[in-house]
């Protein structure tokens, strides 16, 4: 009896010591995109104008989190440098949505893709996440 309950004892000790998982997060980044180009001002049909830049930044995200997002903050990464993007809206559960933002202006045009990680998230209850 005594090596039976030293048994459980020690089985509930091994699981309290286990790792702990960490939690995905709510967000899930579908598509993260930047794109750069210079326009001469052959195309643009101006004469007289310096060439100019066209850039953007794509994110597109599903919530998958049990309630609607009101604030989701994104960490991009792209053209060999970290932009912190802060989306406010409705965004409702299962629902693809694609928002352009302004990117940094840069003009170095490498070729990296983009990165976009989501750095918290809050939703319409007022309750938070953040990756841990």
């Amino acid at each position: 009896m005594v090596l039976n309950a030293l048994a459980g004892l020690a089985g509930a000790l091994s699981l309290v010591a286990a790792p702990v998982a960490t939690a995905a997060p709510p967000i899930n980044v579908v598509s993260c995109v930047y794109t750069s180009q210079q326009v001469s001002s052959a195309v643009t049909g101006f004469a007289r104008t310096a060439p100019f830049e066209l850039s953007s930044l794509r994110i597109s995200f599903v919530n998958q989190g049990p309630l609607e997002a009101r604030d989701v903050r994104f960490a991009a990464t792209y053209d060999g440098l970290t932009q912190i993007v802060d989306d406010r809206g409705r965004f409702a559960t299962a629902k693809q949505i694609t928002r352009d933002f302004q990117p940094l202006a840069t003009g170095t045009f490498r070729d990296d893709p983009a990165r976009c990680v989501v750095q918290s998230v809050t939703f319409a209850d007022g309750s938070t996440w953040q990756p841990s």
